[in-house]
C-alpha cells in the first residue's frame, strides 16, 4: 500500500514523463524495495571467506598444536566503517569468525575432529568494546583455545592494536555435533577420552611425561583423584581423573611455549 502511494505521488509529480520513464521510475521504486527488505547475497562475505580459507591453506603456516596462539592480521576497511568513521560493532564479530575459520583450518582442529566423525557448533558469544578501531586502522586478532572438555571449547580472541592495546575481546563457546546434533555424555561414560580431547593440543611426549610424575605424585603423597584433578586432570589426554573435568589453557601453555605466537 505504502509503495502504491508512493507511486501515484511521483506519478502525479512528474506528469511530464512519458509513459516509457514512467516505467522505469516503478520498476526502480520496486528493485529498490526489494532490496531493503528481503536483501541480496552477501558478495563481500564470500570474497572475504575465500580469502581467509586460500591464505590459511597456501600462504601461512600451520599451526603445529592447537593450544598455541594463532594471529589473523587484518585493517579497517571502509565497508567496516559507520558513520563515526570507526569500526562498527558488529563487524567485530564478522573479523573474529574469519580469524577462527584461520586458527581452525592452520590447526587441523576441524580434521582431527571430522576424523572421528564430529563437528562443531557455534552456541554463544561474548563481547567486550574497550576503544575504537579507526578507519584503515592495523590489527592482529590474538586467537587460543582457553579451554575445553569432552564435549565444550572456550575461544578466547583479543584485537590487539598499535603499541599492543587491547581494544576488544571475543570469548566464544562451540559444542561438539554428531550426526549434525548435540553430543552428549551417556551414562557409560563412552565420550571419555574422545570429543575434543581426540584434538592435538600439544605435544604428546611432554604430556606423557607429565602424565606420569602426576601419577607418581598422586601414589606418594596419596591425595584422592577429586582433590587435584582440576589441576593435573587437563593433562591426560583420555580425560583421566574425573570425567568431564575442564582443560585450561594455563598448564597447556607452560608446556607449549617454545612454540610462542604463530603468524
Amino acid at each position: 500500500v505504502q509503495l502504491c502511494k508512493i507511486y501515484i505521488m511521483l506519478s502525479s509529480s512528474l506528469d511530464i514523463l512519458g509513459q516509457s520513464n514512467k516505467k522505469k521510475l516503478f520498476a526502480f521504486i520496486v528493485a529498490l524495495a526489494l532490496f531493503t527488505n528481503i536483501g541480496s547475497p552477501n558478495i563481500l562475505y564470500i570474497f572475504q571467506y575465500a580469502q581467509c580459507i586460500l591464505n590459511a591453506m597456501l600462504f601461512k603456516k600451520r599451526i603445529k598444536y592447537a593450544s598455541c596462539t594463532g594471529i589473523f592480521k587484518s585493517r579497517v576497511r571502509i565497508f567496516d566503517i559507520d558513520w563515526w568513521s570507526h569500526m562498527n560493532n558488529s563487524k567485530y564479530l564478522r573479523h573474529a569468525e574469519l580469524a577462527r575459520v584461520d586458527f581452525f583450518l592452520r590447526s587441523h582442529i576441524w580434521r582431527q575432529l571430522s576424523r572421528k566423525g564430529y563437528s562443531m557448533g557455534f552456541v554463544a558469544v561474548n563481547v567486550r568494546y574497550r576503544r575504537e578501531l579507526r578507519f584503515f586502522q592495523p590489527f592482529e586478532i590474538h586467537t587460543r583455545c582457553l579451554l575445553w572438555d569432552e564435549l565444550q571449547l572456550i575461544i578466547e580472541q583479543r584485537f590487539i592494536g598499535k603499541n599492543n592495546f587491547l581494544h576488544s575481546i571475543v570469548y566464544g563457546k562451540y559444542v561438539l555435533l554428531k550426526n549434525g546434533k548435540k553430543a552428549m555424555r551417556s551414562i557409560s561414560n563412552h565420550l571419555e577420552g574422545d570429543g575434543f580431547h581426540c584434538v592435538r593440543f600439544y605435544e604428546k611426549l611432554l604430556k606423557q611425561q607429565h602424565s606420569g610424575s602426576v601419577q607418581s605424585q598422586s601414589r606418594t603423597h596419596e591425595v584422592a583423584p577429586m582433590q587435584h584433578h582440576n589441576r593435573n586432570s587437563n593433562d591426560n589426554d583420555d580425560g583421566g581423573g574425573v570425567t568431564g573435568a575442564m582443560h585450561t589453557v594455563s598448564s597447556v601453555e607452560s608446556m607449549s611455549s617454545q612454540n610462542g605466537f604463530i603468524e
